[in-house]
């Protein structure tokens, strides 16, 4: 109720989450090159969107495989990705001239692994810690910066991250 009121990109996500199942619904009964294209390209724009929908499109994948398990249906995935690349291929090509370096998705998984390992759920900028990480950096270099710390952290005890891990779902996907 109070999402489609902002301009945030979970209400666009469920858009083109049903969208791409209905598009995809269509590829397993029409069977047709058109709808396989057409679901390959919604999951391009959807993985632009939310990095989160990579999850999304394996899972699709894997789905379809156990629906349909033939030789054509390995050929239609492999269009359903070839068109999804395609669709990603500018972005792709946009970071790298812009930041000489490869950025499929996103540029933040460095700040999202590192507020992963501290365990918060929200971000503390006042933090001594983060500060003396991302001080005077770029957007990119924070992401680094922040990344190397998390990799550390989960190096030196990697128990106890994946212990945090598991006593942390709970909190995030049913609160």
């Amino acid at each position: 109720i109070v999402y489609p009121g902002f301009v945030l990109t979970e209400s666009l996500s469920i858009v083109l989450l049903i969208t791409v199942l209905w598009a995809l619904q269509h590829a397993w009964t029409r069977d047709a090159v058109a709808w396989w294209m057409l679901t390959g390209a919604l999951m391009g724009v959807s993985i632009l969107l939310r990095g989160e929908f990579l999850i999304v499109a394996g899972a699709a994948g894997l789905l379809t495989l156990w629906r349909r398990p033939a030789r054509r249906t390995v050929w239609a995935l492999v269009l359903v990705l070839a068109t999804g690349a395609a669709t990603m291929a500018p972005w792709t090509i946009r970071n790298y001239r812009l930041f000489h370096r490869v950025i499929l998705v996103s540029a933040v998984d460095g700040q999202i692994l590192w507020l992963s390992v501290k365990g918060w759920t929200e971000w503390r900028f006042d933090d001594p810690e983060l500060q003396h990480l991302v001080r005077g950096l770029s957007y990119l270099e924070e992401s680094d910066a922040l990344k190397r710390a998390a990799m550390r952290e989960i190096a030196d005890d990697p128990l106890h991250f994946a212990w945090t891990r598991v006593t942390r779902f709970p909190d995030f996907w049913l609160t």
